[in-house]
């Protein structure tokens, strides 16, 4: 009985990350720890394992890295390296980094994982575009589309947009809110301009 309900919990899971339904997704999960540390033999590693990765991959998702690493705490060694596991801590990796360009690349082990990248991506430029505006007075097109690792004009204008942001695109160029007196130079502008490096050689390659 207790298989059949970790399996029925475990679905549910799934079934929350395909349709992004994040009360579904953490209520199954509770659900599940519960049975994972009262009857460890209630499911295999490899199903356990993908649930606690999708986790892992939805608290980075939300930026809840607090608690990321207290789930990471409650995984053994063994647990730890296996494929859904190790792609969340992978990603966190990156982020940490400032890698961001690997988390937008990142190859998913499964569709449920690809599920939750939308969103991870998202995260990812909202705070890359946090840093440009801090460091820049202006980014041509061009350029903030590639930092935004978006293909088109359309696809940037559309971001800011969703985004809010008193941007304005103007003459081939990306104005930011920031006057020139109120730009702070943080090391975020050595990240950008890596970032817009590793894009150049990666065109040059392809």
């Amino acid at each position: 009985q207790r298989s059949f309900v970790a399996q029925m919990l475990t679905s549910a899971v799934l079934l929350a990350a395909k349709i992004q339904d994040d009360g579904l997704f953490k209520t199954s999960v509770q659900q599940l720890r519960v049975l994972y540390n009262d009857y460890p033999d209630c499911t295999s590693m490899d199903t356990k394992c993908q649930v606690m990765g999708l986790n892992l991959l939805r608290l980075l998702a939300d930026d809840q890295l607090a608690s990321f690493h207290c789930e990471l705490e409650l995984l053994n060694a063994q647990e730890l390296a296996t494929v859904p596991v190790q792609f969340a801590t992978t990603l966190a990796q990156s982020l940490s980094e400032g890698s961001y360009h690997r988390v937008v690349s990142a190859k998913p082990p499964s569709a449920p994982f690809a599920a939750f990248m939308p969103k991870l991506n998202e995260a990812v430029r909202v705070d890359i575009a946090n840093c440009s505006e801090k460091a820049y007075e202006s980014l041509s097109t061009k350029d903030a589309q590639t930092l935004l690792f978006f293909n088109s004009e359309k696809e940037l204008s559309t971001f800011i947009e969703s985004t809010e942001r008193a941007w304005v695109l103007n003459n081939g160029r990306v104005w930011f809110a920031a006057s020139g007196s109120q730009q702070v130079r943080v090391p975020s502008k050595q990240l950008i301009q890596s970032s817009l490096s590793y894009a150049n050689e990666l065109e040059r390659i392809v």
